[in-house]
């Protein structure tokens, strides 16, 4: 196995135990409204607090990863966590839960945006989206992972053991990327971190950072919406709870397929815009169908199928742009985009379903995002210089 599928597959590891904590809240909300007395809202509050400091952070971790280095940087990340993991442990209550959510967060972003950087460090132009459609496809295994896991933790032991296990699993994340940081590192990353450049960005490739981050906002509003508003969808069609959580959560284990899927398309094909171009076409159309037919539970599935496909070569389009050097820095710009677009496209999803009185307004409303996305690209530039791939 050529080393960088190693690295690719220790940084995969590493952050889907932070996808894990993520989900926390989510998998052992029926517990915390016992215990607590949480109701929905609180428990929707406390999910989208951790995306907060997304909107916020990316650029500093970005900066912070290029000043001391990546392995500083995930290490604080990772820390900041674990810290945040443990705080409603050691201090129970209601602020000690949103103060914890937004540390998470935090670390979170941190090390998103650097492990981000560190994939584009080692596979540059060769299987690039390939590599990125893995990457990606660490958060809903994480996900995935923590809903088959921590509700029964928590039904057994309670959800002050659940968060027990959630930190962890956040502690043996970092125990997995310190362990393996020597192998991770390639001969140019380890010089710019020694030399530490200044960074210069020419307006293209602001501009080129600004239309990545949109087309991967706008598509995490489709993905998102698709997840979270897909359940209350099929409900008010006279799904039931269960058949409508079956369902939706379906659409998340097929995607884990499509993603990489797209990914390694692009990469032998040698075609990511009309991959992406095409995948977005069918996934827009599959929103609209979604929203308009009563029907849902194959328009669903296909989602799953095809929807997944865009992921890989849209999370390419920052590497395409950057120099080693402004990868730290660029990447923080992107994400910082990213995020500004996921939190105001969810709400303004969530504001058009109330508007219109069902939730098939934020489905017409993803479809529109997603066929923005090949437009977008249109803006995002070639960097002049490659860098040639680690083997």
């Amino acid at each position: 196995m050529q080393r960088r599928w190693l690295v690719l597959a220790i940084l995969f590891l590493a952050r889907m135990c932070l996808a894990y904590q993520f989900q926390t809240i989510a998998a052992i909300t029926p517990v915390l409204r016992t215990e607590l007395g949480l109701d929905l809202g609180d428990a929707g509050l406390l999910i989208g607090l951790y995306a907060l400091p997304g909107v916020i952070l990316p650029l500093a971790g970005g900066a912070i990863g290029h000043v001391a280095g990546d392995r500083f940087a995930v290490t604080l990340g990772f820390i900041l966590a674990i810290v945040g993991g443990l705080v409603p442990i050691l201090i129970p209550g209601w602020t000690a839960l949103i103060a914890g959510r937004l540390l998470a967060g935090a670390g979170g972003v941190i090390v998103s945006v650097i492990m981000t950087k560190m994939v584009a460090d080692w596979f540059a132009d060769a299987e690039i989206a390939g590599a990125m459609a893995v990457f990606v496809n660490c958060w809903p295994a994480g996900i995935i992972l923590a809903l088959f896991t921590l509700p029964t933790v928590a039904a057994t032991w309670g959800g002050h053991a659940a968060l027990i296990v959630s930190a962890a699993v956040v502690a043996c994340g970092l125990a997995l990327f310190l362990g393996f940081y020597g192998a991770m590192q390639t001969d140019a990353a380890a010089a710019n971190g020694a030399a530490r450049p200044r960074v210069t960005m020419p307006r293209s490739v602001i501009v080129s950072l600004v239309a990545a981050g949109l087309t991967w906002g706008f598509y995490n509003v489709a993905s998102t919406i698709t997840f979270s508003f897909g359940v209350t969808l099929l409900t008010e069609r006279s799904y039931s709870a269960a058949s409508a959580a079956s369902t939706v959560t379906l659409v998340l284990f097929l995607s884990m397929v499509s993603v990489p899927l797209g990914g390694f398309l692009a990469d032998r094909l040698g075609s990511a815009n009309l991959i992406l171009t095409l995948g977005s076409a069918v996934f827009a159309a599959l929103l609209v169908a979604a929203g308009h037919f009563m029907e849902s539970a194959l328009i669903f599935a296909a989602i799953g199928l095809i929807g997944g496909i865009p992921a890989g070569v849209i999370m390419k389009l920052p590497a395409r742009v950057l120099l080693p050097e402004q990868r730290a820095i660029g990447m923080g710009i992107f994400y910082t985009i990213h995020y500004g677009g996921l939190v105001l496209g969810t709400a303004v999803g969530g504001e058009l379903a109330d508007r219109w009185g069902t939730s098939s307004a934020a489905f017409y409303f993803a479809a529109v995002l997603v066929a923005a996305c090949p437009l977008l690209v249109l803006a995002v530039r070639q960097s002049p210089v490659s860098t040639p791939p680690r083997a």
